[in-house]
């Protein structure tokens, strides 16, 4: 097509783009709700000026360069932080190109253009019109991704201040009702080293975090079977109240992995453990008044499960595979040793109590690999 006959197309299509425009918003808005959302005046600017843009690009009859699809992606970016979906954008930009192609035939037309030069003016502004497609797809696209990346963050954060108690009761109510969660009802805490740990155990929208290199947060209800790592929960509670029934689930995580317990554990299942953990110094008295006169391992190992299997002798002798004698002469040997007298109730709750504190200070094995 002849050059001066080509720029005078599309001069005259730039001289009438703003009634192009006004069908093109008119059309988008009475068929889109979201369209009819944005302000019109502002609607129409924007699609004047980026379509003013393309037909700029086209009078030298080239390909679109990078810098232009740049443009092109940033609309496309635009159009998605406006709440505008991809299909609609693409519906959008389908109904754009046919009222310009429309436009670009009437005034070809009007130029006396051949049937010929026509075909070819439409081919190349579908060809243009492909490469502007992909590159409003991208920009939706990656804006998409960085929205969801910012919702992601502020989710991680409100549920890092629901669980650490940091929001008003105010700011809680206004932040809950965006993530449509209900202050008045109860909401279970859990805690765990690895995400894996949590995620067979929370429903699909469960709230999480990292807290300390930990995997947190909380959920409407919590599956408590089928998992093979510890997980620390507390009991359920309002969203203003979960701070506390989330230091409990703390609480039993961290004695839960202390002691090697997998599964589920509220604070509660896990007795006097929580205690031995926390107070160490008690816990190193009792290991030297009860523990440290006895080095023979199998020994602490019998009194052990003595205690374990509620201190009969015989079936402390069938777990450990020996003679009942066997193990009387033991315990009559640690009483001894110590001056302990098993039959003490007291006693023998403390001994329970230093052979506890004496698993968590066992040296690590050395590494032979």
């Amino acid at each position: 097509m002849d050059t001066a006959v080509w720029r005078g197309l599309i001069t005259t299509a730039l001289d009438r783009q703003e009634l192009v425009t006004r069908r093109i918003v008119a059309k988008a808005r009475g068929g889109s709700a979201a369209y009819a959302r944005l302000d019109e005046a502002s609607f129409a600017a924007e699609h004047t000026e980026i379509i003013r843009f393309l037909l700029t690009d086209l009078v030298g009859q080239r390909r679109i360069d990078e810098t232009e699809l740049g443009r092109f992606r940033q609309f496309g970016a635009l159009r998605a932080r406006q709440g505008i979906g991809l299909e609609e954008l693409l519906w959008g930009t389908r109904i754009a190109i046919r009222e310009q192609l429309t436009e670009l035939t009437d005034i070809g037309h009007s130029h006396n253009l051949s049937a010929e030069n026509l075909l070819t003016m439409t081919y190349y502004v579908l060809d243009i019109c492909d490469h502007v497609l992909v590159a409003l797809t991208t920009g939706h696209q990656q804006a998409d991704r960085e929205r969801a990346r910012v919702d992601e963050h502020q989710r991680a954060d409100f549920t890092r201040a629901v669980l650490l108690g940091t929001l008003g009761v105010a700011e809680l109510g206004v932040r809950a009702q965006r993530y449509g969660l209900d202050p008045e009802a109860a909401y279970v805490p859990f805690r765990a080293r690895q995400l894996s740990a949590v995620q067979p155990l929370t429903p699909p929208g469960a709230f999480t975090a990292t807290i300390d290199g930990d995997v947190a947060g909380f959920a409407g209800t919590l599956t408590r079977t089928g998992c093979g790592e510890p997980v620390g929960t507390g009991p359920g509670a309002r969203l203003d109240h979960l701070a506390g029934s989330f230091a409990q689930a703390t609480r039993a995580l961290h004695t839960a992995v202390a002691f090697g317990k997998p599964g589920v554990h509220e604070l509660a299942d896990l007795g006097l453990l929580p205690t031995v953990l926390a107070d160490a110094e008690t816990g190193d008295i009792l290991v030297r008044r009860y523990l440290t006169p006895v080095h023979d391992a199998a020994l602490r190992v019998t009194l052990r499960t003595y205690l374990e299997t509620g201190q009969h002798v015989e079936d402390t002798a069938t777990r450990l595979i020996v003679h009942p004698n066997t193990i009387r002469y033991r315990l009559k040997r640690y009483q001894e040793l110590t001056g302990v007298d098993l039959s003490d109730p007291d006693a023998t709750l403390e001994l329970w109590w230093a052979l506890r504190r004496a698993e968590l200070t066992k040296p690590t094995p050395p590494d032979t690999a």
